[in-house]
């Protein structure tokens, strides 16, 4: 099997065929005669191939023209060839998915039970891990515990605060003045270096691999005062909101589910951000670069964290998934895929009963004392 990833869409081929796919230059057109040809095939399969992006074709016709355009898109922003397949392998268009198990009460019977999942699929690796550890000599060494202590201050309590929320209160809306502050917080700059009249560098509450910030994001408004449901894109140099398109709240409650790929306890949130990369942001510096794909990500789970704990400081509700219809989420947006592209999905709003099901509760733990 052959595939691209322009259009993810598998080919059977011959292995004398591979072999003279691999032949053909990357970088100069021959005619369409002489590559069926050469690849001992005709024009019509030649054709095939193009449509399935494992040729680029130079014509006007779509898809040969949108194929083209994607494939230079990677081209111009650096991508790192083993990047490309990793992220446009790994996107989802309609996929609902539905988490390893839920959380049931002791007379509920449902088959995604915890018990139920690890019956089926055996015991998870430990949840804690440990190691031997090795003395100058070679030999076993004895563990050195560090002082316990419980430390007090705002960040401390902050951190003991924070936690994904799964339920909201869809009897009220998320007031402006705080989802104001959330995306400000979050998502703003506050602070720029100029290094030339073209080259700035960001300062944000979260860091980014070379102060570049390729990450851009996107409000999906369900209920939020003052603002019309639909879908937005927030302005960092002007900490504004620029308006998409417009929805009902009952059509941007069904798009979270949508975008979320089914987890319908999201319906409820007052606004979900969609995290974008604009690659070539990032790529720009490390062209070609076998970790910057790697930076993109971490990028977004930076920002992710920041969300959660300003979130937990405005008394809001805080959620982030990776498990997101990509594709989707940048059709509704209107942007490429390619230039640029959804990574994740966070949200927020006002915290409710509903999903408390599904809420993470944890026990206080304790190092060498255990839960108290």
């Amino acid at each position: 099997m052959a595939v691209s990833p322009l259009t993810r869409v598998e080919h059977p081929v011959s292995g004398a065929l591979l072999a003279g796919l691999a032949e053909l230059s990357s970088t100069d057109w021959i005619p369409l005669d002489e590559a069926a040809a050469r690849l001992g095939v005709d024009a019509p399969e030649i054709l095939a191939l193009a449509e399935r992006g494992l040729l680029i074709a130079d014509s006007p016709d779509e898809p040969f023209a949108r194929l083209r355009a994607a494939e230079e898109r990677l081209a111009a922003d650096r991508w790192d060839p083993y990047a490309v397949f990793c992220h446009f392998l790994s996107r989802w268009r309609g996929v609902e998915y539905l988490a390893g198990f839920a959380e049931t009460g002791p007379e509920q019977a449902d088959p995604r039970s915890p018990q139920a999942y690890v019956d089926r699929h055996g015991p998870p690796p430990p949840h804690f891990h440990e190691v031997a550890g090795l003395g100058e000599l070679g030999e076993l060494a004895e563990r050195v515990d560090l002082p316990l202590s419980e430390p007090e201050g705002a960040l401390f309590n902050l951190l003991r605060r924070r936690r994904t929320c799964r339920g909201f209160d869809t009897a009220r809306p998320l007031l402006l003045e705080p989802f104001s502050h959330l995306l400000r917080w979050s998502f703003g700059c506050h602070g720029v270096l100029s290094l030339t009249p073209e080259l700035a560098l960001l300062k944000k509450t979260s860091p980014s691999g070379g102060a570049l910030h390729p990450v851009e994001v996107y409000p999906l408004v369900r209920d939020v005062e003052g603002l019309a449901p639909g879908l937005y894109h927030y302005s960092v140099r002007d900490h504004a909101l620029t308006p998409i398109a417009s929805r009902t709240a009952e059509q941007m409650a069904a798009l979270a589910v949508r975008l979320t790929a089914g987890q319908t306890y999201f319906a409820g949130a007052h606004a979900l951000f969609v995290l974008t990369a604009r690659f070539g942001r990032n790529f720009w510096k490390y062209h070609r670069h076998p970790r910057a794909y790697r930076v993109v990500l971490m990028d977004a789970a930076h920002l992710s964290q920041t969300l959660y704990l300003v979130a937990a400081e405005l008394g809001l509700g805080a959620f982030f998934t990776a498990g997101i219809n990509d594709i989707d989420a940048e059709e509704e947006l209107g942007i490429d895929g390619f230039a640029e592209g959804a990574v994740a999905i966070c949200g927020c709003g006002v915290p409710g009963r509903a999903g408390e099901g599904l809420t993470f509760e944890p026990a206080p733990y304790v190092p060498r004392v255990g839960t108290v």
